[in-house]
């Protein structure tokens, strides 16, 4: 891994992400039975996250930037299927006054991309 397990581990801790051979092989076997037994059951997780969507999409009218939009339904999607509870950040969209979620990781997320720039310096 390098560099990128000294770059990336303050975002993502020690998991799947951050680890090499045996420990991200144990990982990946953990996530990959949560995809396998859940992948096909239940569709219905999808609903409240696409009428969320939907919402927020009727609300803006004319032209609208739709990657936001777009990457807050995998956001809730991915935290209901993977954690049972959505953390709604489409609901929350118009609370100009609270920082989700989602803006919050896309910061992180930032942080690391400067970091990866600086490789060894950062």
């Amino acid at each position: 891994m390098g560099l990128r397990r000294k770059i990336t581990f303050p975002l993502f801790r020690d998991g799947i992400f951050t680890q090499d051979r045996e420990d991200w092989k144990h990982s990946r076997e953990l996530l990959r039975l949560q995809f396998y037994f859940k992948q096909y059951a239940n569709l219905e997780i999808f609903r409240e996250a696409v009428d969320n969507l939907i919402s927020n999409i009727l609300k803006e009218g004319g032209v609208i930037d739709l990657q936001p939009l777009f990457f807050c339904l995998t956001l809730d999607v991915i935290t209901a299927f993977l954690f049972g509870e959505s953390i709604q950040s489409l609901k929350t969209l118009e609370s100009a006054s609270k920082q989700t979620f989602a803006e919050s990781f896309n910061i992180a997320q930032e942080y690391v991309i400067k970091r990866f720039w600086l490789l060894d310096l950062y």
